[in-house]
């Protein structure tokens, strides 16, 4: 028990050590008048986190959310000082204070997680859930049910002469609405398989194919986004079994994101587009796409003002909670709606696509630097919470991993949009699964049968 102590006290003591740490490192970045140190200082903490705390397992939240967050908080204020492309008006000072806001969030997100997270956990592989190399016979069910529905979409998608993926969406529908949430519960289904089985996941045939078929999907819809999904749950998986993500590795993906991302755009619906235009491996090519979007709408609301209201949080839980049929009548919309559809009007904010929103403007919206350090400590507590539990059971697990996947992709957008895709996508999915299941292991349909003969 005293070893067990000591153990503790020097694992609070090295986090305490690294908060101070941190702050220093703070005031290193606020205090310099460059973009450049102060994205250097913040890369700097970045691999701090990883020589840290990382056991090897990338399903920790300070370890890959971190990566893709500094991403996503440097790539546009470093694409303005490298090339002086803007669509709007360059004030290095409010460059620099755009990093330096993300990195007060960064430095919340890792203490938070480090005041609650069970570092057993952190420490512990998921060999307790393997179970059989083959899909469950309610899993097969739900599998073979939507992928029907995602064939009968995507041959709708195919002989619709659509030219474009926007086309589609816009005079459709099909995809986002049907085709669409369909494959994210296959993902579900390919979550639980991956999860259980013993074999290596590069051998399994069955994931390798759906695999191949949602690689088809993008070809055919322009949706990046199930692709993506099914590549990291493998990587979080794959590591959590083994133990083996070292700093390297989790460079080596999040640098190769930096560049995986903006090449893909090439292969997004090229059997609509009727071509596949691949684009030269350049800085222009990397340094514009997705990830400039958080970093440049933090910008923007700094350049043009904001008055700071908690409002915003409120409407976000609305939206994400509440049907959308029982607010109808009401004028209540997300922040992202907020920023795309009344912000960006008034300032002539041009384009459709791309501009996401972000966490950390979300915060800077309600708060300035405290509405900050109080979204991303919101942000780190849930899914620190569900981090601790996750191996309650393979459905706890699939739950988070899939939360994890949707908290990075959220750095982009908002609360809303997270507790929504989180809670009534991604929970109600879990669920559906979870229940079907227990019906078949109960042998409810079997014995229904056996009584109507």
């Amino acid at each position: 028990m005293e070893k067990l102590n000591r153990i503790k006290i020097s694992e609070n003591s090295k986090k305490a050590l690294f908060f101070i740490y941190s702050l220093l490192l703070l005031i290193v970045s606020f205090v310099s008048s460059s973009v450049y140190a102060s994205i250097f200082i913040f890369f700097v903490y970045f691999i701090s986190v990883l020589l840290t705390f990382n056991k090897g397992f990338l399903s920790d939240p300070r370890i890959l959310f971190v990566g893709f967050f500094f991403l996503y908080s440097t790539f546009y204020p470093f694409r303005v000082v490298l090339t002086g492309i803007s669509l709007v008006e360059i004030d290095f000072y409010l460059l620099n204070n755009s990093v330096n806001y993300a990195f007060v969030g960064a430095i919340t997100f890792v203490t938070v997680c480090n005041l609650f997270i069970d570092e057993k956990v952190a420490s512990k592989k998921i060999s307790l859930l393997h179970k059989k190399n083959k899909f469950l016979t309610s899993e097969r069910i739900i599998l073979f049910s939507l992928f029907a529905i995602v064939l009968i979409g995507l041959y709708e998608v195919i002989t619709s002469g659509a030219t474009s993926k926007r086309e589609l969406t816009g005079n459709t529908g099909i995809i986002p609405q049907l085709a669409y949430f369909s494959s994210l519960m296959i993902i579900v289904c390919i979550a639980l398989r991956i999860t259980r089985i013993n074999k290596k996941i590069y051998k399994d045939k069955v994931t390798l194919s759906l695999f191949a078929f949602f690689l088809f999907f993008l070809f055919a819809t322009g949706e990046r986004d199930t692709v993506f999904r099914v590549a990291i749950i493998s990587l979080l998986v794959f590591f959590d079994k083994n133990g083996k993500g070292k700093s390297h590795i989790v460079l080596l993906l999040i640098f190769g994101a930096a560049i995986v991302v903006p090449m893909s755009q090439a292969f997004k619906a090229i059997f609509l587009v009727g071509e596949l235009n691949l684009p030269s491996i350049g800085a222009e090519t990397i340094l514009n796409n997705e990830f400039i979007s958080a970093s440049r709408n933090l910008y923007v609301l700094q350049l043009y003002g904001v008055n700071h209201d908690l409002y915003f949080i409120y409407t976000d839980f609305v939206r994400a909670f509440v049907p959308t049929i029982f607010i109808s009548d009401f004028d209540i919309t997300s922040t992202n709606q907020w920023f795309h559809n009344v912000y960006r009007q008034e300032h002539g904010l041009s384009g459709s696509s791309g501009w996401g929103f972000g966490m950390i403007a979300q915060g800077f919206l309600i708060g300035g630097l405290p509405g900050i350090i109080l979204l991303m400590g919101f942000y780190s507590s849930i899914l620190t919470f569900f981090f601790n539990r996750k191996y309650k059971s393979v459905y706890s697990y699939v739950f988070y991993i899939l939360m994890l996947i949707t908290a990075i992709y959220c750095i982009r957008a908002d609360l809303a949009n997270f507790l929504s895709q989180v809670f009534k996508i991604t929970g109600l999915m879990i669920v559906v699964a979870m229940v079907v299941h227990n019906l078949f292991k109960k042998n409810i349909f079997k014995t229904y049968l056996t009584s109507k003969v």
